[in-house]
């Protein structure tokens, strides 16, 4: 290692000079004043903290298992629904098919998708129509 600088600052595409950052792209450089800098920054963190406040509250907009239409382009039949998957509490956590015990029995592929815990993929083990789970414990 010696004296030498680091191999990856040679192949960034800022560098940080003083009170400037300086960005290059395609051959053009753009040097931005320390006070631009904390306004594209805040920016950035202003509009990820919208991003993440509507997506929370979509969310939690959601108090009952809801049906949907399935995209065409990802359904396996036309006319395919799915239906929002709840978590007491917290609001949405995914997707299931909408078939019925019925139409799983005629040989529908029952499927789900989202974020799930090891308590609630046994219980959509045991019943493959639930779209309503219990509340987490609360954290001790």
């Amino acid at each position: 290692m010696g004296s030498r600088p680091a191999h990856a600052i040679f192949h960034s595409d800022y560098s940080i000079h003083n009170q400037e950052a300086r960005f290059r792209k395609n051959g053009y450089a753009q040097a931005y004043e320390h006070e631009q800098v904390v306004t594209l920054v805040n920016r950035a963190l202003v509009y990820f903290d919208a991003l993440k406040f509507l997506n929370a509250h979509y969310i939690r907009s959601y108090t009952e298992p809801r049906e949907i239409t399935v995209n065409p382009v990802n359904a396996a039949v036309p006319g395919e629904r799915a239906v929002v998957m709840l978590r007491e509490g917290y609001g949405v956590i995914g997707l299931k098919d909408a078939w019925t015990l019925e139409e799983l029995q005629r040989g529908h592929i029952n499927w789900h998708f989202g974020r799930f815990s090891m308590e609630e993929m046994k219980l959509i083990d045991a019943d493959p129509l639930r779209a309503l789970f219990p509340a987490e414990p609360a954290a001790s």
